[in-house]
């Protein structure tokens, strides 16, 4: 079972891979425009934008409507004093 902060630090290293992956591509888009390797970079940006926004979203969306706790019932209750 995974913990928050698990789930936090998983989404931070997640975070700090898609920029690393955007910095590098960004990078030799903007020093190798006329490359043959052009496209696939700019598709790396690309990806690795989509990925971080996609999984910001998902963060969020636990933030803002977190699980709540389990409650157990009155009959759970009542069963175990």
């Amino acid at each position: 079972m995974t913990t928050d902060l698990d789930e936090a630090r998983q989404y931070a290293d997640t975070m700090l891979e898609a920029l690393d992956v955007m910095g590098r591509a960004m990078y030799f888009c903007l020093n190798h425009p006329n490359s043959s390797g052009f496209k696939e970079h700019r598709k790396l940006l690309i990806g690795a934008h989509e990925r971080m926004g996609k999984d910001t979203t998902h963060f969020l969306a636990q933030i803002d409507e977190p699980e709540l706790p389990y409650e157990p019932t009155e009959e759970e209750l009542s069963q175990h004093g």
